[in-house]
């Protein structure tokens, strides 16, 4: 429902009879939406790996970074769910998103788990090869 307001009120940023005010209001309208639509989203993700559920979590996480791809804390997820995939090279990719979009600390505990996982999954990789 939420993913149907944005886009009806998206749409009606297209109007040329708009006023400055009218396209202001519209506009954090979206911004709104989207944020909601974001976190029913990563709530989703969380339910569907609750529920063990890899790859319904994933569409879900795929979707939240469709709507914001500059949040770091969905890249950071969706490394989870890929390393636990087995999808290695993937879950690299996104551990590597996640660390260049986030403003974290190098020495922060999640940059630091981060770190871990990526070298474990190039040492899946590894030997695999």
């Amino acid at each position: 429902m939420t993913k149907t307001n944005r886009q009806f009120w998206s749409e009606r940023l297209t109007r040329a009879d708009m006023t400055t005010t009218d396209e202001d209001r519209i506009q954090e309208t979206v911004r709104q939406l989207t944020r909601m639509e974001i976190a029913a989203h990563l709530t989703a993700a969380d339910l569907a790996l609750a529920l063990d559920k890899l790859e319904d979590a994933l569409t879900h996480l795929d979707e939240s970074i469709a709507l914001d791809p500059k949040r770091a804390e969905s890249f950071s997820r969706r490394a989870q769910v890929n390393h636990g995939l087995g999808r290695f090279a993937l879950a690299i990719k996104d551990i590597e998103k996640f660390v260049a979009l986030s403003d974290r600390d190098p020495n922060h505990p999640d940059i630091e788990r981060a770190f871990k996982l990526r070298k474990e999954c190039q040492a899946k990789l590894d030997a695999g090869r």
